[in-house]
């Protein structure tokens, strides 16, 4: 069942409004958000807070108990509001156009100013709140109507108010109903017929008055259920009931026998049980909103990942055609008598095959030597060896980042509430930075603005397998960044002896005793790929804690000096004539 805000529960709330806040002084008044006010009210039996709402989808006017936020700055219509009616009082509560109609007015007095109404038009994507003064001039209104807007009414300021028009062709239902000839009507028929003929006549109102009337019954019987509903209800005989038909919740002033029984939670008050509704469904399109939001990046993170794990898996394979590109650049440096200049290709025997004498159609560059051709070979070979292990670094990464996304992609399917996703969404986006150095997806998933981690500079991060956060700089300002700004002082920093090599950290607040040897060996590798010293056949790499490292004053970036150090040799990337 949706939520319902039609006459009947205008009727009744202004009923109920009339009882507590005739004579209440307006506090406070404030402004939680473009089209929403909110009364705080001093009545003789304590405080309370009346919500009023002129949003074209869930128009609404009701004493609230949820804690809204005051905005600290008051938009121009609360300012408005604040000069005219606070420290007034409500001198009446009325329905100006009736009881059918969903317009409700307060009545305000000043002591030091004018009278002044603030009408309250509770009326679909038509709603309005409009102050307006005793001579019937609109002081201001929440949403301003101009001519382009309209051809029937508009609402400006110092216009004069006019009331909403009538709804054309149709009889008030207030008023007996008779007809000469009144045949027997039922079921859609009725409704339709009391929707058509009626002012003021929702769905759930037009169900309920047939279900109260005779099958088959006359149309002057089903109009007189109407009228018995609305005089209970302007009458203050009302049994106000939670509906549970859903989600969404919704409230009614009456028991509705149209509805299961079994749905119906009484409820002491129109404007409680309106209260809970409009809470409950609000917080669950949040969490249905915030839900399709969550599911959508995450889905998209894992999407990327998963094709970055095939192009990953792509180029781990071609690091095999290394070997090939080295066999090529031998085989031109042994026929170097056929490689002329010039030469696209050359068709040369591949000694390689020992099932005798097989040939084979190598590209040439023409613009190169016989030794420069096979030189490019071998550079190739290099590169894609030099690269594997990079390359493998990065696929664990990946992976892991992948696995993490799809457990909380099923996680999701069983939470209820906004915190746990929020709790989730944060959750998600500290391990995939801890993994990768980096947010999922363009934006990170808390929702605030993207942030650089290291404020631009290059640095990159790796997990051992130990699962210890390994971060390189790349180049030396980003070198000096990370030893002086990242680093904390029981982390492990590491350099490349006697060389120029990338600063390493070990993010750990431990020190040197819980890091198990494993990972400074990762670590060590690491710095030495990214140091002058890379292609001899073992580097020393020092270690120390990073509280241990100094940077000089004046000295270029990246420049330090650090003692109390331990060192390690790992094997370089060896091998300078591209034949190995």
């Amino acid at each position: 069942m949706q939520l319902i805000y039609d006459s009947i529960v205008a009727a009744s709330v202004t009923s109920e409004l009339q009882h507590r806040i005739t004579y209440a002084k307006i506090d406070k008044v404030y402004q939680p958000s473009a089209l929403d006010i909110v009364l705080r009210m001093s009545t003789q039996h304590g405080r309370l807070s009346v919500f009023a709402s002129a949003n074209p989808v869930t128009p609404r006017l009701y004493i609230t108990e949820q804690k809204l936020e005051n905005p600290k700055m008051a938009p121009a219509f609360c300012m408005l509001l604040r000069k005219y009616i606070e420290g007034g009082s409500v001198r009446e509560v009325i329905q100006p156009l009736g009881a059918t109609e969903r317009v409700i007015q307060f009545n305000i007095r000043q002591h030091d100013s004018d009278d002044v109404r603030l009408i309250f038009e509770v009326m679909g994507r038509h709603s309005n709140i409009i102050l307006v003064n005793t001579a019937g001039t609109v002081l201001g209104s929440i949403k301003s109507i101009g001519a382009k807007l309209t051809r029937v009414r508009e609402v400006r300021t110092g216009l004069r108010y006019q009331s909403p028009p009538p709804q054309a062709g149709k009889r008030d239902p207030l008023i007996a109903y008779s007809a000469i000839e009144d045949g027997n009507i039922a079921g859609l028929d009725a409704q339709k017929w009391l929707q058509s003929e009626f002012a003021g006549i929702s769905l759930t109102l037009a169900e309920e008055a047939v279900k109260r009337s005779d099958t088959p019954a006359t149309r002057e019987h089903i109009a007189e259920r109407v009228r018995e509903i609305f005089a209970d209800v302007t009458a203050g005989r009302v049994n106000p009931v939670l509906i549970s038909d859903g989600p969404p919740l919704s409230a009614y002033p009456i028991r509705l026998n149209s509805v299961d029984q079994e749905l119906q939670i009484p409820y002491q008050s129109i404007c409680g049980a309106l209260d809970v509704a409009y809470y409950e469904n609000e917080k669950q399109a949040r969490f249905s909103e915030e839900l399709g939001r969550l599911s959508t990046s995450l889905s998209k993170a894992l999407a990327h990942r998963e094709h970055e794990l095939i192009k990953l898996s792509t180029q781990i394979n071609d690091t095999g055609r290394g070997d090939d590109y080295r066999k090529q650049g031998d085989l031109i440096l042994a026929s170097q008598n056929l490689v002329q200049p010039g030469m696209d290709s050359v068709l040369l025997i591949d000694y390689f095959v020992v099932s005798g004498e097989v040939e084979r159609l190598i590209a040439l560059d023409r613009n190169l030597s016989a030794y420069e051709n096979a030189e490019a070979y071998y550079r190739k070979a290099r590169n894609l060896r030099n690269s594997l292990p990079e390359l493998t670094i990065r696929e664990k990464r990946v992976r892991t980042e992948a696995a993490v996304l799809k457990f909380a992609l099923a996680e999701i399917q069983s939470f209820h509430t906004v915190d746990q996703l929020t709790h989730l969404r944060i959750h998600v986006d500290k391990l995939v930075a801890n993994f990768s150095g980096r947010t999922i997806g363009a934006q990170p998933l808390i929702g605030t603005k993207s942030q650089t981690r290291f404020d631009g500079h290059k640095i990159k991060s790796f997990v051992s397998d130990e699962g210890l956060e390994v971060l390189v700089g790349e180049s030396a300002s980003s070198n000096d960044y990370l030893t002086t700004r990242v680093a904390a002082s029981s982390d492990i920093w590491l350099h490349v002896r006697a060389s120029a090599s990338a600063h390493g950290v070990i993010r750990t607040g431990r020190g040197t005793g819980d890091v198990p040897y494993s990972t400074i060996k990762f670590a060590a590798e690491l710095v030495a790929a990214r140091s002058e010293s890379k292609h001899s056949q073992m580097i020393p790499v020092d270690y120390t804690i990073k509280k241990y490292v100094r940077k000089l004053r004046n000295s270029a970036p990246g420049a330090v000096t650090y003692q109390n150090e331990k060192t390690i040799y790992v094997a370089g990337i060896h091998g300078s004539s591209g034949t190995d």
